[in-house]
């Protein structure tokens, strides 16, 4: 070993240079040639799982497309569907939400007039035209309701938030006229009793306290049935003069609409102050209803236009009936009504 050692070290620089690298290069040879081998199975193995992987991403790939071609389908099928069954009862529902609020102001005009009650001369003390006609005012926005209910599921709803937002108003109109207990407690809150036994003859001396001012959901779903029809195929609602026939010759209609008839007669809004909440709740969200179709607003800026309509001087001429504290029943009604606008919101009924 020293020899070849001393050979080497005896060699010219160049001598040297060149048998290092000649020994390397044997070297890396004989590695690579040991090496390989080994290199190319790890690569084809790594080549074969990378193929898998590709071929899984595809896969997956193919799969959301396909269910997002699907879903663009099925959105596409129910605008469609949507639009075709619901936007000609939203023609109708306009002049429906228009009469609808317009009678309450009808009433409240009449209030000042001295014209309800249980008195003579009150327009509400018989089953006239006053009394008829109020209840298919009042109560033919939800009679199309009921329409739209059946039209649409709550997934085609979701894709458009105007008919969306007019259908969650209705709803929400709905149940104000049968949330007679709830309205009661609002600041100021009112005693309320009409479910004691002996009510009939309680009635006579404290008839604000009483006298029941609300609808159960069972009369008010006969009511609005009642105020739809089969026309060749289809249901509709019917128009007043049907209405009056129907009241004139059916006696399962007159039926149907008793409890209705029996809550308005003689109503007044000083003597039965817990429907008189009910009729302004109602009103506000028909309100609404009507501000809807002038404005492409979401949801969520109706509270707001609520509150600007409550400062306005139309409440004070359309639903203010001169009763001392109309001022703050209007704004513990209008908190009512807004606390039920926050639930059309982006997540309804989640919990927060």
């Amino acid at each position: 070993m020293d020899v070849l050692f001393d050979w080497f070290i005896n060699l010219p620089p160049a001598g040297q240079t060149t048998l290092v690298a000649a020994l390397v290069s044997a070297l890396v040879g004989l590695i690579v040639a040991f090496t390989s081998p080994f290199a190319s199975r790890r690569l084809e193995r790594l080549k074969a799982e990378l193929n898998v992987e590709v071929e899984e991403l595809k896969a997956k790939l193919a799969q959301e497309a396909s269910i997002n071609d699907a879903r663009t389908s099925y959105e596409f099928d129910a605008r469609k569907r949507l639009y075709s069954e619901i936007e000609p009862l939203f023609f109708s529902l306009y002049e429906a939400t228009e009469g609808s609020y317009y009678r309450v102001a009808s009433l409240v005009r009449t209030q000042r007039q001295g014209h309800l009650g249980n008195e003579d001369g009150s327009w509400l003390a018989r089953e006239g035209y006053y009394l008829r006609s109020t209840i298919y005012r009042l109560f033919l926005p939800l009679a199309i309701f009921r329409l739209i209910q059946r039209s649409a599921t709550f997934v085609d709803i979701e894709l458009d938030e105007n008919i969306r937002t007019r259908y969650f108003l209705l709803k929400l109109s709905y149940y104000a006229l049968t949330d007679d207990f709830v309205l009661a407690q609002l600041d100021p809150s009112l005693a309320y009793s009409p479910n004691v036994p002996d009510w009939k003859e309680k009635i006579l001396e404290q008839p604000a306290k009483y006298t029941r001012q609300g609808l159960v959901i069972g009369h008010m779903d006969r009511l609005i049935d009642a105020l739809l029809v089969d026309d060749r195929g289809t249901r509709r609602p019917i128009d007043y003069g049907e209405f009056e026939a129907l009241y004139r010759d059916d006696q399962d209609f007159r039926k149907a609409i008793a409890e209705p008839t029996r809550l308005f007669l003689d109503f007044d809004f000083v003597g039965r102050p817990v429907l008189a909440r009910a009729l302004l709740a109602h009103s506000f969200a028909m309100r609404l209803l009507l501000y809807t179709y002038s404005h492409a607003s979401p949801s969520s800026e109706l509270s707001a236009v609520l509150r600007k309509f409550c400062q306005s001087d139309e409440v004070m001429t359309d639903l203010d009936w001169r009763s001392s504290g109309f001022d703050e029943i209007s704004s513990s009604v209008a908190e009512y009504v807004d606390e039920r606008l926050s639930w059309i919101g982006a997540n309804d009924y989640d919990i927060r």
